[in-house]
């Protein structure tokens, strides 16, 4: 029985960081299609002329509105929070009033946003984003290999800052050094 939970623990870990990957790889993707969505948009549309029509504006906007919605999502799939899932909720809605005229479909709208509002500022807990990320970083610290993990981790970050730190020293000391032979050759032509 002991060894079926463990079985299942280490199962549980590997999926998850094996979705956590995936996820990484479905944002990359979606973010290539925006830019290349991006790239089409602008050669579509003539941004920079003035005779865009109300039509074609109207257009673009809703365009760019998907767009927006694309990098929201993004953000969501990455960080894991309510306010991510608020922010793309509150974009869809933003658009989906830029596209429809009607006023019972503005005062839906209005009112959707009124809503997420109100979530945002009764219901929504910003405690409860950052305390699922302190909780991944105590459960690695409970665990032996976690906190070689995360030991690892920030050893590795703090030597790539400690390394670019130092390359940045020494190349202003060279261009220091350079500047100061400049001085003293035009010093000694002179």
């Amino acid at each position: 029985m002991r060894q079926f939970k463990v079985w299942m623990q280490k199962s549980s870990r590997f999926i998850f960081q094996l979705s956590t990957v995936f996820e990484g790889i479905i944002s990359l993707i979606i973010l290539i299609c925006i830019g290349i969505e991006l790239v089409m948009l602008v050669n579509n549309y003539e941004i920079f002329s003035m005779d865009l029509s109300t039509v074609q504006l109207r257009s673009m906007l809703s365009d760019i509105m998907w767009l927006v919605i694309g990098l929201e999502f993004i953000k969501m799939l990455l960080e894991h929070s309510q306010g991510a899932v608020l922010d793309v909720m509150l974009f869809a809605i933003a658009r989906q009033m830029l596209l429809e005229h009607g006023m019972l479909d503005n005062l839906a709208a209005v009112l959707a946003i009124g809503m997420v509002f109100a979530i945002r500022k009764f219901l929504y807990d910003q405690s409860e984003d950052r305390k699922s990320i302190m909780d991944t970083i105590l459960d690695l610290l409970k665990d032996d290999k976690g906190k070689e993990v995360l030991e690892d981790a920030i050893g590795e970050a703090l030597d790539d800052v400690l390394d670019e730190a130092i390359e940045d020293a020494l190349e202003d000391s060279e261009k220091r050094k350079e500047q100061e032979n400049r001085a003293a050759r035009k010093t000694h032509q002179l």
